[in-house]
């Protein structure tokens, strides 16, 4: 089963957003981004009114001029107390020849997303209008592949001269985060070099450690210290670097978390636990590193180290 629907833009995508002023009757001014939908664009998406009602294509004509469904964000800018005040009232919204033209609210719809979470919602007007459509939006209860390949043959059918230029939704709202996208690959990188950088000096320095108090190491043996106490031994020696970086790794990440999170106006929680779990990554990655020079200094030989 398949559900179509024109529309001026792509969901998630703002290129040539169009801003025009919208006008309350006797009241205030805003721009806002103008949307030409069909009549069935709500019902495609799913989407339910947050007041009065939304398109519908029993009731409403294609390309009528006369009901318009605004957002909330638009419902408070024009000065209306609740999305609710601004069912039914008159907005007055320039044509194509400037002349301002009167509008009805049929209702508010919920906030949909044009723009990516770097940018603020803004206030939205959403008119019936197919003839500036440039987007087929297709919905179906079939796999995409599937649909892919039905749009593609009834296309090819109709207009065979024309080149038919298919995306997926995902895609489409991917792309507004490309640039995130390559930013969270790179950092995944950097830490996989820094985690391997960390290995390696934890690695030559164990090894160091245990050279510099091999005589204590043998010393301590002879005077009954068995493996349990040379382990604690280099153990809280390499446990204080631990805790060091612990000390100037946690606030550097925190900070880092939240430089990144001030690109956006919408935030996701900040989850406390990812610096202690990257903490423990490192402390893992350490004791791999140490455990050969560990285990070979429990080992080690009183006669060899004295000689």
């Amino acid at each position: 089963m398949y559900s179509l629907v024109l529309s001026e833009q792509a969901v998630g995508r703002s290129a040539n957003a169009l801003i025009q002023d919208i006008k309350r009757d006797g009241g205030a001014s805003v721009s806002a981004e103008t949307k030409m939908v069909d009549t069935n664009f709500f019902e495609v998406y799913d989407l339910k009114p947050v007041a009065g009602r939304l398109f519908d294509p029993r009731l409403d004509q294609e390309n009528a001029v006369g009901p318009v469904v605004i957002n909330a964000i638009a419902a408070r800018e024009l000065g209306f107390a609740t999305p609710e005040a601004a069912v039914g009232q008159t907005l007055l919204h320039p044509d194509n020849d400037g002349k301002m033209i009167p509008y009805r609210v049929l209702g508010i719809a919920p906030e949909l997303r044009f723009r990516s979470l770097h940018d603020a919602p803004r206030a939205t007007l959403y008119m019936l209008g197919t003839d500036w459509a440039g987007v087929l939006s297709v919905r179906s209860s079939t796999s995409v592949a599937d649909a892919e390949r039905a749009v593609t043959a009834l296309w090819n059918r109709y207009f065979p001269d024309a080149i038919l230029r298919t995306e997926r939704a995902g895609d489409v709202l991917a792309a507004s985060y490309a640039d995130d996208s390559r930013l969270a690959r790179l950092l995944g990188l950097a830490t996989l070099v820094a985690l391997a950088i960390t290995a390696s000096g934890m690695y030559a320095l164990s090894a160091s450690i245990v050279q510099r108090r091999a005589r204590e190491i043998v010393l301590r043996k002879l005077y009954g210290a068995g493996r349990t106490q040379i382990a604690v031994l280099l153990g809280r020696e390499l446990g204080g670097l631990i805790g060091i970086a612990a000390v100037l790794g946690l606030p550097l990440a925190f900070l880092a978390v939240s430089y990144y999170q001030a690109g956006f106006v919408e935030h996701a929680p900040l989850v406390y636990a990812m610096p202690w779990v990257a903490l423990l990554g490192v402390a893992v990655v350490t004791l791999l590193a140490t455990s050969r020079h560990a285990w070979g200094a429990i080992r080690m030989r009183a006669g060899r180290v004295l000689r």
